[in-house]
């Protein structure tokens, strides 16, 4: 993940005010895979709250419990999406 900067929305053709963070890689069989999330991605939101930095990211699953259910809203392709997710927590195989 990466947090998208002025200059990360221009390239990724967004308006520059975009925020949100940028989803590099999604795991196979993740919690992020199976909500419907991919790479290039830009999460804008999760459960309600506002995502502007990694480290918001972080913070807002941080704050919710494995198995409870969360809106995601993404921006994929210049659309915005809101897309179901369960928060779970998944190790790399």
């Amino acid at each position: 993940m990466a947090t998208v900067a002025p200059s990360v929305a221009t390239q990724l053709g967004l308006p520059s005010s975009t925020t949100g963070v940028l989803v590099q890689d999604v795991v196979k069989g993740s919690p992020a895979e199976k909500g419907g999330l991919k790479s290039g991605d830009v999460l804008l939101s999760l459960g309600g709250e506002t995502i502007t930095s990694v480290e918001d990211a972080f913070a807002a699953n941080r704050s919710r419990k494995v198995g409870e259910h969360v809106e995601l809203v993404a921006l994929r392709g210049g659309a915005q999406r809101t897309l179901p997710a369960t928060l779970g927590s998944h190790r790399p195989q």
